[in-house]
């Protein structure tokens, strides 16, 4: 997608102007550590990040499907004839469109106003948003609209991920495809990683959630990356929302993320064994 977009905007000229450096936490599924460090973000003050806002709508995924269109061949040339009123009635206009500046724009313009402008208007300087079903070419639209955006990846072992997420009402896509199985869990953790593991850009920030809680610098990294001026380390210390018991994986759910996941997860230093595993 991203050199699809980067033809256009040479093709027409166009360029994207800076939004104070929106900060987008996207996660490999659900229950991977995205909230603890949405909450770790906002802890400076600096930035509102919004949690999974409308996910059900697919606003963002949506927008994004829409530029697959724009090529260097669509549009063209001859979809912008000219508008002086005089002309108009001896053209062909059946397809006479906007300008290719204004229908980038618009994008802009709807993501503004659904996440930027509601941050101006509670007092903050910058937006975010942290979703766990956007995957790096929804972040490369984002990119191509934000292009001071920062960007963070992040993946928890697949086993414990799914263990504290089912019986969770979760969607990939509502509300045609439901994550309420191992199987649906792992291939949807999948797709996010092997996504996130192809798009290694400076704005890119591709992480584990064991190193999140575990490592001694990663604040310091988390502070740098989304470049703010402070933040609560104590954050990581602090338990919120309602915990449930997690039930136990039953053998074929293990065997279930091994067979779908389990080659991925063990490049990322994961077993069914849980957390980090040995070398």
């Amino acid at each position: 997608m991203t050199s699809a977009l980067s033809n256009f905007d040479r093709q027409w000229k166009l360029r994207s102007t800076e939004a104070d450096a929106p900060v987008f936490i996207f996660s490999a599924g659900w229950r991977s550590g995205s909230t603890l460090l949405q909450r770790l973000i906002c802890s400076s003050e600096e930035v509102l990040v919004w949690g999974e806002a409308y996910a059900r709508c697919g606003l963002i995924q949506k927008l994004s499907d829409s530029t697959k269109s724009l090529t260097v061949a669509y549009p063209h040339s001859g979809h912008f004839p000219g508008l002086q009123a005089s002309d108009l009635k001896d053209k062909w206009i059946a397809n006479v469109f906007p300008s290719p500046a204004d229908m980038k724009s618009t994008y802009r313009s709807a993501i503004d106003a659904f996440l930027y402008r509601p941050v101006l208007r509670e007092g903050y300087a910058r937006f975010g948003l942290k979703e766990v079903r956007l995957d790096a070419d929804h972040g490369r639209f984002l990119q191509w609209i934000y292009p001071d955006a920062r960007f963070f990846c992040l993946v928890r072992n697949p086993w414990d991920a799914w263990q504290s997420a089912k019986g969770l009402e979760l969607y990939a896509s509502w509300p045609d495809t439901p994550i309420n199985t191992a199987q649906a869990f792992a291939e949807h953790w999948l797709k996010m990683v092997e996504s996130f593991a192809d798009w290694r850009e400076e704005s890119v920030f591709f992480f584990r959630y064991e190193d999140l809680i575990g490592h001694p610098n990663s604040v310091r990294a988390v502070q740098a990356h989304a470049q703010l001026d402070t933040i609560d380390p104590m954050v990581l210390q602090k338990v919120v929302g309602a915990s449930q018991s997690k039930v136990p994986l039953t053998p074929d759910e293990v065997a279930t993320i091994e067979q779908i996941a389990g080659s991925a997860a063990r490049q990322l230093g994961y077993g069914p064994l849980g957390g980090l595993q040995a070398a």
